[in-house]
């Protein structure tokens, strides 16, 4: 079965003065087609499980994405959609999109909803986030001091942090210029984007590196996320301005809470030791 994933939050329209969902995170193919969609409260499928907060299965995928779902980039046909509650507040809907007819069953449906009670409180954190003016000026990423409050929240639930560190950015800074540099920044945090899962946040940590906040996640799933992220980062080189390539790589260490740690600082410092005994040998980025 191929799923489309789309997380809608709501939003205050400025335009009509009601709510709407806005699709804010989407993963699949078509993403370009979904992201940035709204839909008002009460309306299309989305809307109605945010208004009525039940879960819908096997309605047609047009009735909530109208024509976007029919074009060629996506073909689906049915969807189910089931809503985020946090602290009995709705903080958005969990809508996956298949390119069949009635592909979802009973199991799909309880492990929809299983999965929107463990992610809601990470949506509704990431809702803060998206609204900080805390942004970093060239990723667009929340700053990692809103992580602490993050990590703290979550000492009770099993989590996780992903750290992922760019391979020689002052070389590629020295050798290249320091906008090679920035777009090798933004290269990674793409192919990071996307190789988390729809709930996780990422965050600009210092200069050459990020924290990904993997909520309700064990050691195992963590270790599958990094090298998911890992192998994109490196298999997919930067093309920079003047048309060349440019090879890059990332480490990306896993930690888990609250095996390794219950802090952000003890977290971080089991992941520089981990990082540094499991460093391999890389000699600088290479242009093609």
């Amino acid at each position: 079965m191929h799923a489309h994933v789309a997380d809608s939050s709501p939003r205050r329209s400025r335009r009509r003065r009601s709510d709407e969902l806005e699709a804010r995170h989407v993963v699949g193919d078509g993403t370009p087609i979904v992201r940035g969609m709204r839909i008002a409260l009460g309306q299309r499928l989305s809307g109605w499980v945010a208004a009525n907060r039940q879960t819908i299965s096997n309605s047609d995928a047009s009735l909530d994405l109208g024509d976007a779902a029919r074009s060629p980039a996506l073909r689906l046909r049915s969807c189910i959609s089931t809503p985020l509650i946090s602290n009995d507040q709705l903080v958005g809907v969990l809508s996956l999109y298949s390119t069949k007819a009635n592909s979802f069953n009973d199991d799909h449906r309880r492990i929809i909803e299983v999965v929107a009670r463990q992610i809601a409180h990470t949506f509704a954190r990431a809702i803060e986030f998206d609204s900080s003016s805390r942004r970093d000026s060239l990723t667009g990423l929340p700053h990692v001091e809103q992580l602490e409050k993050l990590v703290h929240s979550a000492t009770e639930n099993e989590s996780a942090l992903l750290f992922i560190d760019v391979a020689d950015l002052k070389g590629i800074n020295v050798q290249h210029g320091r906008a090679a540099g920035d777009e090798v920044l933004r290269h990674v945090v793409r192919h990071t984007r996307a190789g988390l899962r729809v709930a996780d946040i990422l965050f600009r940590h210092t200069g050459d590196d990020f924290i990904a906040f993997l909520g309700a996640t064990d050691g195992e799933t963590a270790e599958a996320v990094a090298d998911r992220i890992r192998n994109r980062i490196s298999q997919h080189p930067v093309v920079l301005s003047s048309g060349a390539s440019l090879s890059v790589e990332a480490s990306v260490t896993a930690v888990a809470s609250p095996r390794d740690g219950l802090s952000l600082k003890d977290l971080l410092s089991v992941a520089r030791q981990r990082g540094a005994s499991q460093a391999s040998p890389y000699g600088g980025p290479s242009i093609h």
